[in-house]
């Protein structure tokens, strides 16, 4: 679908400079439309997913930007012991979007299961 759309914009405009997508899955589409047309734009993703961060480290992809649903995952986890032990639990924790790029993608590319929970103290500030 990604695919079809972009290919229909290439058609319908003679310059594009840059898309941003609404997932990764969609950026990676754009990108095989633009070299498909044999057309260059600026392509950024969401997500943060391994594919999109491979392409980020062969220059194919601008940036994906992630909110780190790993982290998310370890914080509910957490957040749950803390209420069944009586601990305080803010009302909300925010998670900020990160921007992977070709000079900063450090972490991205760990797999999930290589990857440990941080320390509570580290994300919320109490």
């Amino acid at each position: 679908m990604a695919l079809q759309v972009t290919e229909n914009l290439l058609q319908a405009h003679r310059q594009i400079d840059g898309i941003l997508a609404a997932n990764d899955a969609m950026a990676l589409g754009a990108i095989e439309a633009l070299d498909a047309a044999n057309r260059k734009a600026l392509v950024i993703g969401i997500n943060g997913t391994k594919e999109a961060v491979d392409a980020v480290k062969a220059g194919k992809l601008l940036a994906t930007g992630d909110c780190d649903g790993f982290l998310q995952g370890c914080m509910g986890m957490m957040s749950a012991v803390r209420r069944l032990r009586n601990l305080p639990v803010p009302k909300e924790v925010s998670f900020p979007i990160r921007v992977f790029n070709i000079s900063d993608y450090e972490g991205a590319d760990i797999p999930y299961e290589s990857r440990m929970c941080p320390k509570w103290e580290t994300v919320v500030k109490e």
